[in-house]
Protein backbone atom coordinates (compact mmCIF):
# COMPACT_ATOMS: atom_id res chain seq x y z
CA UNK A 1 0.00 0.00 0.00
CA UNK A 2 2.79 2.42 0.93
CA UNK A 3 4.62 1.53 -2.27
CA UNK A 4 1.49 2.19 -4.37
CA UNK A 5 0.92 5.48 -2.57
CA UNK A 6 4.55 6.47 -3.08
CA UNK A 7 4.40 5.61 -6.80
CA UNK A 8 1.09 7.44 -7.22
CA UNK A 9 2.35 10.56 -5.46
CA UNK A 10 5.56 10.47 -7.54
CA UNK A 11 3.53 10.19 -10.74
CA UNK A 12 1.35 13.09 -9.59
CA UNK A 13 4.42 15.26 -8.92
CA UNK A 14 5.84 14.50 -12.37
CA UNK A 15 2.50 15.21 -14.03
CA UNK A 16 2.05 18.45 -12.08
CA UNK A 17 5.53 19.68 -12.99
CA UNK A 18 4.97 18.77 -16.66
CA UNK A 19 1.69 20.68 -16.74
CA UNK A 20 3.33 23.66 -15.06
CA UNK A 21 6.21 23.54 -17.54
CA UNK A 22 3.80 23.32 -20.46
CA UNK A 23 1.90 26.36 -19.22
CA UNK A 24 5.14 28.32 -18.87
CA UNK A 25 6.16 27.56 -22.48
CA UNK A 26 2.73 28.06 -24.00
CA UNK A 27 2.98 30.42 -26.98
CA UNK A 28 1.23 33.76 -26.99
CA UNK A 29 -2.42 33.16 -28.03
CA UNK A 30 -2.17 35.95 -30.60
CA UNK A 31 0.14 33.69 -32.65
CA UNK A 32 -2.61 31.09 -33.06
CA UNK A 33 -5.16 33.82 -33.67
CA UNK A 34 -3.18 35.42 -36.48
CA UNK A 35 -2.52 31.96 -37.95
CA UNK A 36 -6.25 31.25 -38.07
CA UNK A 37 -6.96 34.67 -39.57
CA UNK A 38 -4.44 34.00 -42.32
CA UNK A 39 -5.89 30.51 -42.84
CA UNK A 40 -9.28 32.14 -43.47
CA UNK A 41 -7.65 34.18 -46.22
CA UNK A 42 -6.07 31.05 -47.67
CA UNK A 43 -9.40 29.19 -47.57
CA UNK A 44 -11.12 32.10 -49.31
CA UNK A 45 -8.41 32.16 -51.97
CA UNK A 46 -8.86 28.43 -52.58
CA UNK A 47 -12.60 28.99 -52.97
CA UNK A 48 -12.08 31.92 -55.34
CA UNK A 49 -9.76 29.84 -57.49
CA UNK A 50 -12.52 27.20 -57.48
CA UNK A 51 -14.97 29.85 -58.66
CA UNK A 52 -12.60 30.85 -61.46
CA UNK A 53 -12.38 27.20 -62.55
CA UNK A 54 -16.17 26.78 -62.39
CA UNK A 55 -15.99 24.29 -59.51
CA UNK A 56 -17.59 26.60 -56.94
CA UNK A 57 -20.74 28.65 -57.64
CA UNK A 58 -19.91 32.21 -58.72
CA UNK A 59 -22.61 33.43 -56.34
CA UNK A 60 -20.19 32.64 -53.50
CA UNK A 61 -17.59 35.18 -54.66
CA UNK A 62 -18.87 38.12 -52.60
CA UNK A 63 -18.81 36.00 -49.44
CA UNK A 64 -15.17 35.11 -49.98
CA UNK A 65 -14.22 38.69 -50.86
CA UNK A 66 -15.70 39.85 -47.56
CA UNK A 67 -14.16 37.02 -45.55
CA UNK A 68 -10.78 37.91 -47.00
CA UNK A 69 -11.18 41.58 -46.03
CA UNK A 70 -12.39 40.70 -42.52
CA UNK A 71 -9.61 38.18 -41.96
CA UNK A 72 -7.02 40.76 -43.07
CA UNK A 73 -8.24 43.17 -40.40
CA UNK A 74 -8.18 40.36 -37.82
CA UNK A 75 -4.66 39.36 -38.79
CA UNK A 76 -3.50 42.96 -38.55
CA UNK A 77 -4.89 43.22 -35.01
CA UNK A 78 -3.19 39.96 -34.02
CA UNK A 79 0.15 40.96 -35.55
CA UNK A 80 0.02 44.27 -33.66
CA UNK A 81 0.68 42.27 -30.47
CA UNK A 82 4.22 41.82 -31.83
CA UNK A 83 4.46 38.25 -30.54
CA UNK A 84 7.38 36.46 -32.20
CA UNK A 85 6.76 32.92 -33.35
CA UNK A 86 4.61 30.97 -35.69
CA UNK A 87 5.57 31.20 -39.35
CA UNK A 88 6.60 34.84 -39.05
CA UNK A 89 10.31 35.54 -39.36
CA UNK A 90 12.06 37.60 -36.68
CA UNK A 91 12.77 40.20 -39.36
CA UNK A 92 9.09 41.24 -39.18
CA UNK A 93 9.57 42.42 -35.61
CA UNK A 94 13.02 43.84 -36.33
CA UNK A 95 11.59 45.86 -39.26
CA UNK A 96 8.24 46.61 -37.65
CA UNK A 97 7.69 49.88 -39.52
CA UNK A 98 7.98 48.19 -42.93
CA UNK A 99 6.02 45.13 -41.83
CA UNK A 100 3.27 47.29 -40.34
CA UNK A 101 2.99 49.34 -43.55
CA UNK A 102 2.64 46.11 -45.50
CA UNK A 103 -0.14 44.98 -43.16
CA UNK A 104 -1.89 48.34 -43.62
CA UNK A 105 -1.67 47.83 -47.38
CA UNK A 106 -2.96 44.27 -47.05
CA UNK A 107 -6.00 45.48 -45.12
CA UNK A 108 -6.62 48.34 -47.57
CA UNK A 109 -6.17 46.13 -50.64
CA UNK A 110 -8.49 43.39 -49.41
CA UNK A 111 -11.11 46.01 -48.50
CA UNK A 112 -10.73 47.57 -51.96
CA UNK A 113 -11.10 44.13 -53.52
CA UNK A 114 -14.28 43.44 -51.52
CA UNK A 115 -15.60 46.82 -52.66
CA UNK A 116 -15.43 45.64 -56.29
CA UNK A 117 -18.16 43.07 -55.66
CA UNK A 118 -20.62 44.95 -57.86
CA UNK A 119 -18.05 45.89 -60.51
CA UNK A 120 -17.09 44.25 -63.78
CA UNK A 121 -14.70 41.29 -64.02
CA UNK A 122 -11.77 43.42 -65.20
CA UNK A 123 -12.03 45.70 -62.14
CA UNK A 124 -12.32 42.70 -59.81
CA UNK A 125 -9.39 40.95 -61.45
CA UNK A 126 -7.16 44.02 -61.18
CA UNK A 127 -7.97 44.41 -57.47
CA UNK A 128 -7.47 40.68 -56.89
CA UNK A 129 -4.06 40.73 -58.62
CA UNK A 130 -3.04 43.65 -56.38
CA UNK A 131 -3.98 41.66 -53.27
CA UNK A 132 -2.05 38.60 -54.46
CA UNK A 133 1.00 40.66 -55.42
CA UNK A 134 1.17 42.27 -51.99
CA UNK A 135 0.60 38.95 -50.21
CA UNK A 136 3.49 37.41 -52.10
CA UNK A 137 5.82 40.34 -51.48
CA UNK A 138 5.19 40.27 -47.74
CA UNK A 139 5.41 36.48 -47.49
CA UNK A 140 8.66 36.47 -49.47
CA UNK A 141 10.22 38.86 -46.98
CA UNK A 142 8.62 38.00 -43.63
CA UNK A 143 7.29 34.44 -43.70
CA UNK A 144 9.20 31.22 -43.21
CA UNK A 145 9.61 29.28 -46.41
CA UNK A 146 6.82 26.76 -46.85
CA UNK A 147 7.95 23.17 -47.13
CA UNK A 148 6.81 21.49 -50.32
CA UNK A 149 6.11 17.78 -50.31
Amino acid sequence: MKKTLLIASGAFMIAASTISLAEDTKPDPSIAYRHHAMELTKDSLISMFGIAKGKVPASELVIHMNVMAASAASAQAAFSKKAPGGKTLDSAWENWEDFSKRMDKYVADTAAFAATADKDDATQNAAFKQVLSNCKACHDKYRQEMKRH
